[in-house]
This record gives C-alpha cells, structure tokens and sequence, in this order.
C-alpha cells in the first residue's frame, strides 16, 4: 500500500522526535481502527531514522496474554543489561530501572504496538515511563485501535494519567474518496463508490482491489474471524468448522463462474446482447440452486457437516448455530458469485464488484460492532453474515434486472 495522505502524521512524528535533543523524551500515542494503517505509517517514519537506534515491541490477541511482550520484544534487540535483568528472574522495579537506563543511554525510537491486548504489567511500564522519559532522548510511540478502547479499558486511564507535557496525541484518518481514487487507477479497477462502502479504510480499500470478484478477501474474511474468536473458543472452532462448507462450495462456483464469463464475453464480442442474458440467468439459476441445494440441507441439518470433525458439544452447537443462520441464504452467496463473473464478461463489473465490497464490509463491520457494543452472540453475528450475503446478492439482482449490467452495450 503506498503512503497515501500520510505526510502530515510523518511530519508531526519528526517534529517531535526531533525535539527530544532539547526538551527531553516524550510519549506519543497513535490511535486509529484496525486497517487504518499505524504500523504502515510507523514502518516508515522508522525506515527514515537511519542514525538512530530503533526498537520495536508488540501486545498480542493471546488468550493469555505474555506479560510485558513488548518488552521482551526491546530487550531481545537491546541486549545488554536490559536483557541481562530479564533473564536473570529479576523482579520488576529492577527490570523497569533496567528499561530506562537503556532509554537514557543514547537517542532511541521505541515502538510499542497494540496495546489494546496490553496486560496489566505491560500497562504499569507504559505508566513508569511516562513520568521519567523526560530524562532521557527517547520517543515512545504507542498504537492502540481506539474502537477497542472503551471508557472501561485499563489503557483508557493510563494513557488519561500521562503527563500532558510530554505526551503527543495522533489519530489517524481514513483515506479521502481522492486518495480511494488513485489506488483504484492504479489497480486498474473502478473507483465509483469505493470509497462510501470502505469508509475509506486503507486495508479494506486494498484487499477489496486485490480481490477476485465474488471472492472474499483473506485478511477481511480473518476480521470476521477475529470477532468470532472474542466469543470464546467453541465459537472460534464452531465457526471455523462450519465456515469450511462456505469455502467448499467457492471452487464449484468459480468453475461455472468462468464457464459464464467466457461465454458471456463472446456473446457481447458478437453484439448478441439478448443471449449474454440468457447465459447469465442460466448460470445464476443453476449456481444459486447448487448452493441453496447445499445449505438448505445443511441448515436444517448441521450435525451432517460440524459432526464429520468435532464431537465437543459447544463446538456442535457453535457450529450448527452458525449453519442454522448462515446455510439457508446460500443462494445469495451463488448469485452474487455468478453474477460477478457475467458482468466481467460484460466488462461491466462496478455494481456487483461493490455488491461483494457491502457484503464484506456488513459482516466485519457490523459484526464488530454487534460483538463489540451490543453484545451479541454466535447467533446473531451469523444472522449478521447471513444479511451480508442477502444484500450483495439484492444489490446484484436488482443491477442486472435494471440492465445496469448491459445497459451501455446496448446498440
């Protein structure tokens, strides 16, 4: 992803990190939602300090969080006494001394990512070092996703208790429709509301131009993933298990999805517009009823399926709740799919490309916020999913019986 409206973060991070030499170390904190780009924005303005030393550290999404990972992370590189006091078993306000001795001894960039997943140690360091940095050369940059921060997150009073003298504050914007624009030329795929669906979101505007249509992208479908895995475990394997059938049928559909393409695209190279059409109700009707085939029998019986790789019975009944929901609006998933792939052959492809783009962005969206602020089970994020796929095959529909699709190659 090319740096896009970046400039004014990297020249606020410069500034800043340039005025250690005089007024002493400080604290930056960069806040943004997940895809907004921090750590791409970050891997750059390090890439630029090449006469300084740089370490960098990361929080995970662990079900157990690694005290003080990103400290180890800093030690790993530093070396030395830091290092030294961490394998030693020393206790933690030696290990904490340990950390600023290394900050105070030459000008340093620190990165700490992530910490949103930060443990409460991890958190008490960030609070140490932010009433003694001053003393040293040193910026610590801290990323956070500040839609996972709420008023009752550990980190939303720590970072509130940071002396304001010392502490920056950054928060990240979505790239302007413009910016959407360029990346899209650049991509050799159409703009038109891109922009509205992603929210100009750098990750989401990416993936979805490196997609396939009718496919979903791997690092958005992962989103999706990851809002099911803060429901616990069974519904992180239930899921998974179930959402195996949703990746089986994908091959089937992309073998007839071509099938139509080329002979839809040699109907339109003949100017025979009338029998693209029928090419193309053919193979949605013959997709649509494959799939709804499937999940019909599927959704009223889930066990068939979850039942041929687990035995655990919260993972059945994450799994089958996931079908139940899911399965039956396989159709949607057909037309959607079929329909991408003829409006390719009709060069056409806009509506049902943003078609796909509104299905991501509904079930990684709107489920994290389902998950997140309403509190939603496996249940009602499946029927969020299932509503996903229902509008991006309306959306379809409704450009193909417009003749939005062929319109243009009308004579």
């Amino acid at each position: 992803m090319e740096l896009l409206e970046r400039g004014s973060y990297l020249a606020d991070l410069t500034a800043w990190f340039a005025a250690v030499d005089e007024r002493g170390g400080c604290i930056a904190l960069v806040r943004g939602e997940a895809g907004i780009g921090k750590t791409f924005l970050l891997n750059e303005f390090s890439r630029q300090q090449r006469e300084t030393r740089v370490l960098w550290g990361a929080c995970d999404a662990l079900f157990t969080p690694r005290p003080l990972a990103p400290l180890h992370d800093v030690a790993r590189q530093a070396q030395g006494p830091l290092l030294a006091a961490i394998n030693s078993g020393a206790n933690r306000d030696k290990i904490f001394a340990a950390m600023l001795d290394e900050l105070e001894r030459t000008k340093t960039l620190v990165v700490f990512e992530d910490l949103h997943w930060a443990d409460e140690a991890t958190l008490d360091l960030l609070k140490y070092l932010g009433r003694r940095i001053q003393r040293s050369r040193a910026m610590l940059v801290v990323t956070y996703r500040d839609d996972e921060v709420d008023p009752r997150h550990p980190l939303r009073s720590v970072i509130g208790d940071l002396p304001r003298p010392s502490t920056h504050r950054m928060s990240l914007s979505p790239l302007s429709e413009p910016a959407v624009a360029i990346l899209a030329t650049r991509a050799g795929r159409p703009s038109g509301g891109l922009h509205g669906v992603t929210g100009g979101n750098p990750l989401f505007v990416t993936e979805i131009l490196a997609a396939v249509a009718g496919a979903v992208p791997s690092t958005v479908r992962d989103a999706v993933l990851a809002r099911v895995g803060r429901l616990g475990p069974a519904a992180l394997a239930g899921y998974g298990m179930g959402s195996r059938l949703d990746y089986l049928l994908i091959p089937i559909l992309f073998g007839l999805g071509s099938a139509v393409l080329t002979m839809v695209g040699t109907c339109v190279g003949a100017r025979d517009i009338r029998r693209a059409k029928r090419v193309a109700l053919a193979g949605t009707v013959i997709g649509a009823g494959f799939a709804e085939l499937v999940g019909l029998v599927v959704g009223l019986f889930p066990a068939v399926w979850v039942g041929l790789f687990t035995r655990e019975a919260p993972v059945l009944q994450a799994g089958s709740t996931y079908l139940h929901a899911v399965a039956p609006f396989y159709a949607a998933v057909g037309t959607t799919f079929i329909l991408g792939f003829a409006s390719q052959g009709a060069a056409r492809p806009l509506l049902p490309f943003l078609a796909g783009t509104v299905r991501l962005l509904i079930a990684a969206g709107i489920g994290t916020i389902a998950v997140h602020d309403w509190g939603a089970d496996m249940f009602g994020l499946s029927v969020i999913v299932a509503c996903a796929s229902l509008a991006s095959a309306i959306i379809c529909l409704l450009a193909a019986w417009l003749g939005l699709i062929w319109a243009p190659l009308l004579p």
